[in-house]
């Protein structure tokens, strides 16, 4: 991430590192060997780093200047309550059924969206790796300085 120029075929970069994070989770949970199991989740864990990188320097390119503040508010806070929101799920199924079993079924669960989402891949990197339209005071001082 930190020797990209251009932000062009970012949003391949995050969906591949999505389905190589939730496989990593898979791989995981189906081994009890402990020198196998360490691998997968430093493979998910830096998969994971990738893809909120990659995600969050997605929506700040796609979004109008004077808006990126408000969308970066809105952003972290739905990507810090969504995962607490979750820990609190996994937690109450792990209770039940073991840990295993759910965190299998959450990465089967990233999976099935991730597949939803790469079918649509070139109608959504079009509008996330493309320049945001720009408005108001703002852009019209941006344009003049073009």
């Amino acid at each position: 991430m930190l020797v990209r120029s251009e932000i062009a075929g970012l949003t391949g970069v995050v969906l591949g590192n999505t389905l190589l994070m939730s496989l990593a989770v898979i791989a995981f949970t189906a081994t009890d060997n402990f020198y196998i199991a360490l691998p997968c989740a430093f493979v998910a864990g830096a998969a994971m780093v990738i893809t909120g990188v990659g995600a969050q320097t997605l929506v700040q390119a796609a979004v109008e200047p004077q808006m990126r503040g408000r969308i970066m508010a809105l952003y972290g806070m739905i990507f810090r309550a969504g995962p607490a929101l979750g820990a609190v799920l996994m937690g109450s199924l792990s209770e039940r059924f073991g840990l295993r079993l759910p965190l299998a079924i959450g990465a089967v669960v990233s999976i099935a969206v991730w597949a939803g989402i790469w079918a649509k891949q070139r109608h959504i990197a079009d509008k996330l790796e493309s320049e945001p339209p720009r408005k108001g005071a703002v852009g019209a001082a941006i344009k003049a300085a073009d």
